[in-house]
């Protein structure tokens, strides 16, 4: 096979399962390719993040472009999948798994490629070339600091994981160890997060306008440990007992009386076990009822409470979980969205180039609503994006119209009436669109890749649903405008997000 003498040598490190060289053979006549071959690393680990064999690698100034895993194992090469991902200076490095099993589980998302040991030198070398041309790409990225916080640098990997990937979304898998049911194996992996672990990260990248969502599930989740094994029952209104049985009412023509039929059920004898051996007994004149339609009829039907004797036309439906026992009404079981991510403009840009002065930090949980730094992060970068590319960008103001006149208590009730409005408009927006309160008086929001037109419709929208968090008396008055276009309608305000100390 001839060697491409464009390419410059391609350094692949090997982990092979105890040493068996049938998995790795043909690479080791493949041109181009420096080899380094070790056994499989868990027991290796340092930390539960790096191996010793990396370490070595570093001390060595080999520094692995493409690693293969090379095992019939399954939990091995889970392991091996799994300590590459979280390790902050190989996260993205291309891996090559050779292996003869056919599924992996949700594993597999976190492999570059999956490829039986039976593949030809050809096939083999060609995968190799794919992978390398990917490791080139992976270089353009601007370079993270070693200083840089751990946690923004894992935040950085999953960023360029997917867009180095040709912006491949993270979808969830089914698992029914964690606490929603679902799992994000590569972003536990990239986030160094347990592997049970759900979206609450995605989540907050997503309201960051890093990542965007398209739901795909929705989970109900108990209140009390946020567990998703719930029983639904149906249970009797009154005792909320589930011991309840659906029976058909009997209506006594001569006297009138309408009950369930179990009222009316009375044994031929004692030995009577079924309902087919029971005479019918009127309970009210006691008279025995023989023919259906010319003594009595069943015109509807009930349900009875063997625990407390009520008679109910329908149950009332209630949820028993199964995690910590909590006993709770279905409109108070939490919903959890499943989504599968990808990233937004913004995300790409950050992957490419990083963030800069830029920080990413949590949201404010508590209503919502982003912390006015975060906010500014976020408009700097999506208003960059906006005018590089010709991209809309959608920025409203929401502020109360004639306060003063309107019997407000002052400034702080102003606020706490935004601030309340503003939670109800997070619940009604898109997961990617921002929003903030500017000094206790002032809600924003930003709709990344939105014009005007859409931006209007969804605020209306979303107003609509939320009217009932407008105190009487209280009017809003709004501002729309569609950057950079019209960027002179909001020109004191973005002023002020470009520069907010100011």
């Amino acid at each position: 096979m001839a060697a491409d003498t464009s390419l410059r040598p391609i350094n692949v490190i090997v982990i092979s399962s105890e040493g068996d060289p049938s998995y790795w053979k043909h690479l080791q006549g493949l041109p181009n390719c420096k080899l380094k071959v070790v056994p499989h690393l868990l027991q290796e680990r340092i930390n539960s993040q790096q191996s010793q064999v990396f370490k070595s690698c570093e001390v060595e100034g080999y520094a692995p472009q493409i690693i293969v895993l090379a095992s019939p194992s399954k939990s091995i090469l889970t392991e091996h999948l799994f300590i590459i991902r979280s390790h902050p200076k190989l996260a993205l490095a291309p891996v090559l798994a050779l292996t003869p099993l056919t599924e992996l589980g949700p594993a597999r998302r976190l492999a570059d490629k999956v490829s039986p040991p039976t593949l030809s030198a050809a096939d083999l070398y060609s995968q190799i070339l794919a992978l390398a041309k990917l490791t080139s790409e992976l270089e353009n990225f601007s370079p993270v600091g070693d200083n840089d916080d751990i946690s923004l640098r894992r935040l950085i990997n999953l960023l360029r994981f997917l867009h180095s990937r040709q912006n491949m979304k993270l979808s969830p898998d089914r698992e029914k160890d964690s606490p929603c049911g679902y799992v994000y194996p590569l972003a536990a992996a990239l986030l160094d997060a347990p592997q049970n672990q759900g979206p609450a990260s995605l989540e907050d990248l997503e309201v960051q306008g890093f990542l965007t969502g398209r739901l795909q599930d929705r989970i109900h989740l108990c209140p009390q440990c946020e567990h998703y094994q719930i029983n639904f029952r149906e249970v009797c209104p009154r005792c909320r007992i589930p011991h309840i049985q659906l029976h058909h009412n009997i209506h006594h023509y001569r006297c009138s009386y309408v009950g369930p039929e179990i009222e009316f059920q009375r044994p031929y004898n004692q030995r009577a076990q079924t309902h087919d051996q029971w005479n019918l007994v009127c309970p009210k004149c006691m008279k025995k009822l023989k023919d259906i339609g010319v003594d009595y009829d069943r015109p509807s039907t009930s349900y009875v409470c063997f625990r407390c004797s009520e008679v109910f036309l329908e149950p009332t439906v209630n949820c028993l979980c199964m995690n910590c026992g909590g006993d709770f009404s279905t409109d108070k079981a939490k919903l959890q969205d499943i989504k599968i991510y990808s990233l937004t403009a913004a995300g790409s840009e950050v992957a490419e180039q990083g963030l800069g002065n830029y920080k990413l930090t949590d949201p404010d949980i508590c209503n919502g609503l982003l912390p006015f730094e975060i906010f500014t992060n976020i408009f700097h970068i999506q208003f960059g994006i906006s005018r590089r590319s010709n991209r809309p960008l959608c920025l409203a103001s929401l502020t109360w119209e004639n306060v003063s006149s309107q019997g407000s208590s002052g400034g702080n009730d102003q606020g706490r009436w935004l601030m309340k409005l503003g939670a109800g408009l997070r619940e009604n927006l898109r997961g990617h669109d921002a929003i903030t309160l500017l000094d206790q008086s002032e809600l924003l929001i930003l709709s990344p890749e939105t014009n005007k037109q859409e931006a209007g419709i969804a605020l209306n929208r979303a107003l609509k649903k939320s009217e009932e968090l407008i105190p009487p008396g209280f009017r809003l008055q709004r501002a729309l405008a569609e950057l950079p276009r019209e960027e002179n309608k909001l020109s004191l305000l973005i002023q002020r997000l470009r520069f907010p100390n100011i």
